[in-house]
């Protein structure tokens, strides 16, 4: 997995939150800690979220369970962010600058 052609979205402390550039649709987001990755698809029903799946990606160490929680948290918060960044990265073409979350997610 070529981690070069990655958009970083936040940094929760080691761990980065990234979309891929050559995985736009569906809305599919990563999250790596060292040599490990995850992959989460968002679901949309009639333009409203409705869940979001993990899918296994072949041949990379997933994200333990704990950092895997962290993972799915920062998504659940920052939703809209992450919809306003996948906007802003494949529909209009604008850069990115990562949010280093600094607080403890619960």
């Amino acid at each position: 997995m070529d981690v070069s052609n990655r958009i970083v979205l936040f940094d929760y402390y080691g761990l980065k939150l990234f979309l891929f550039l050559e995985d736009p649709t569906p809305l599919h987001v990563y999250a790596g800690f060292e040599n490990r990755i995850s992959k989460i698809k968002i679901e949309f029903q009639n333009g409203i979220h409705s869940e979001n799946l993990r899918i296994n990606i072949p041949g990379i160490q997933p994200l333990d369970q704990e950092e895997f929680r962290d993972f799915q948290k920062i998504i659940e918060l920052y939703l809209p962010d992450i919809l306003k960044s996948w906007q802003d990265c494949f529909i209009y073409h604008k850069p990115i600058n990562p949010v280093v979350l600094m607080h403890k997610i619960i």
